[in-house]
């Protein structure tokens, strides 16, 4: 969306490799949030996020080659969970 965060890639890479190497930082994880979705069909919108998803897995693939495999993966945005279940 433009506004926080970095392209999974090189650069975020190298930037998790300086968090890790910190000695005042700490890698705890990645965030990534798909509020830029927003495919009225919910098939559309769940095709869209998986792609979004499959997007980064090469980054999570070069974290574990180097030993920075994050303790935790936080997604979210979906503005139908609600409605999913039942609501």
């Amino acid at each position: 969306m433009d506004r926080t965060g970095i392209e999974p890639g090189g650069e975020a890479l190298a930037l998790c490799r300086r968090i890790a190497e910190s000695d005042r930082l700490e890698f705890a994880g990645l965030h990534a949030y798909d509020g830029h979705l927003h495919q009225p069909d919910l098939y559309d919108r769940s095709d869209a996020h998986a792609a979004a998803i499959e997007s980064w897995s090469d980054l999570l693939k070069s974290l574990e080659r180097e030993n920075l495999a994050p303790a935790s993966i936080v997604v979210g945005g979906s503005p139908e969970c609600g409605r999913l279940r039942g609501r």
